[in-house]
C-alpha cells in the first residue's frame, strides 16, 4: 500500500492480511454498536482511488457481506448521474471530500 503522496512523496507501507482482518472486524463491530448491519441489498459507491486504504476496507466489508458495490465514472460532473443510476444505501466519506461537499465544491 502507498499513501496519497498528498503531503510529500509517496512511501509504501506493509499491510499483513491480519490487519485488513482486523479493520474488517473494526468496522462490523463499529456498526453493531449503533444498531447496524450490513445485508446483501446494501449498494456502496465507490470513488476514492483503489489504492485508498479507506475504501479497500468499505468494499470488503461489502464483499464480505454479500453487498453490492458500485464505481463512479471519475467525472464530478456525472457523480449525481451515479448517485441516481446506483442508488447506494450507505455513503462512506473521507474528511477531504466532505469538506469539499460542505463548501459547494463538489457539486
Amino acid at each position: 500500500m502507498y499513501t496519497s503522496g498528498t503531503t510529500g512523496d509517496p512511501k509504501g507501507v506493509l499491510i499483513s492480511n491480519e490487519s485488513i482482518i482486523t479493520l474488517l472486524a473494526g468496522v462490523k463491530r463499529l456498526l453493531e454498536s449503533v444498531n447496524e448491519k450490513l445485508v446483501e441489498k446494501d449498494v456502496y459507491l465507490s470513488y476514492l482511488p483503489l489504492a485508498h486504504i479507506f475504501d479497500r476496507v468499505i468494499e470488503e466489508t461489502f464483499i464480505w457481506h454479500g453487498a453490492s458495490i458500485g464505481f463512479w465514472r471519475g467525472d464530478v460532473k456525472l457523480l449525481i448521474e451515479d448517485l441516481g443510476e446506483l442508488k447506494p444505501t450507505i455513503f462512506c466519506a473521507v474528511p477531504r471530500v466532505l469538506d469539499r461537499v460542505y463548501t459547494g465544491m463538489l457539486f
